[in-house]
């Protein structure tokens, strides 16, 4: 499996939730860090909308964002709309939003934007092997080419969310297309001029094939030397080229993709801890216990019993 289809795959979704922003005149909403991933399409008009650290960024009609690490942002009417004039998002949209439609400003008739979006809660044992490998904000611009498939899986997505229960299958429907919109998004931002990071590493000629190699044989006994003759570098240069992209070395991204392989695994109802070890690469029991529990905070077997009492 390629890495990108092997690390979305591994994040389930928990909940998607619609929302609709009308606005008009002055106006911004500061978002909280939260727990879970977002996405919007801009309908009409424009809005800016930033994370901190990151320069503000400017969404038009048709563009399309998400933000998946689930930290703070903001968006506002204009870039220099000063932070003391922000409301607190989420507490405005309970108290004022009507079945999740929100309006700001007095042109209700003919609203200067609108931004219809949602928001899915990723899973906790693997939230975070996608939230640390990329950057807060992934803006999609309407002129690039994967930008209406994204905007077509987003509405898809919105209309499934928004018929709530009503709709056979809707549970099915929401899953398979957040998946669908994580993985358009990540596509989209990835081919763009703008990429770094993990997603830069993908297309690299140096280091796609040895995360493809990776994620095709987790279990393999991987050693610095033997990826780095993969990617025809020397080893320190490996390493470090590696590292500076990734943001971890080698085999510190390995040792993760095998814990999360091994959740995977576990959740199986006739999971062994031992046979689970044995499939992402370890030969004994402890040291692949020991391995699990520095990188999930947990030893194998609580996640065993936790997947055990969940209802098939």
């Amino acid at each position: 499996m390629d890495p990108l289809s092997d690390i979305v795959s591994m994040v389930t979704v928990d909940a998607a939730i619609t929302s609709r922003l009308e606005a008009s005149g002055s106006w911004g909403l500061r978002f909280a860090g939260v727990p879970y991933a977002k996405f919007g399409v801009v309908h009409r008009g424009e809005c800016w909308i930033s994370a901190p650290g990151h320069a503000s960024v400017r969404l038009a009609a048709g563009d399309c964002y998400m933000f998946i690490a689930g930290g703070e942002y903001t968006m506002a009417s204009a870039a220099d709309t000063p932070g003391e004039a922000m409301d607190d998002a989420e507490a405005r949209y309970a108290a004022d939003a009507i079945d999740g439609w929100l309006q700001l400003g007095q042109a209700k008739d003919a609203p200067d934007v609108i931004v219809t979006g949602g928001r899915f809660v990723l899973d906790a044992d693997h939230a975070a092997l996608l939230l640390d490998l990329l950057p807060p904000v992934l803006p999609v611009y309407a002129g690039s080419q994967p930008a209406p498939a994204l905007r077509a899986a987003m509405d898809l997505l919105v209309a499934e969310t928004a018929a709530g229960a009503r709709q056979p299958g809707g549970d099915l429907m929401r899953t398979h297309l957040a998946h669908i919109v994580v993985t358009a998004a990540l596509r989209a931002h990835a081919a763009g001029p703008a990429v770094n990071g993990w997603l830069a590493a993908l297309t690299d000629p140096q280091l796609g094939p040895v995360l493809r190699a990776v994620h095709d044989d987790p279990a393999h006994p991987w050693t610095v030397r033997e990826l780095a003759q993969r990617a025809h570098l020397a080893r320190s240069t490996f390493a470090a080229r590696f590292r500076e992209l990734v943001g971890v070395p080698p085999l510190e991204y390995l040792l993760r993709l095998r814990m999360h392989h091994a959740v995977e695994l576990l959740r199986r109802p006739d999971a062994s801890v031992t046979a689970v070890a044995e499939r992402v690469g370890y030969a004994s029991h402890s040291s692949f216990s020991h391995a699990f529990t520095r990188v999930m905070g947990a030893p194998p077997g609580r996640f065993r019993c936790r997947a055990a009492d969940q209802p098939g």
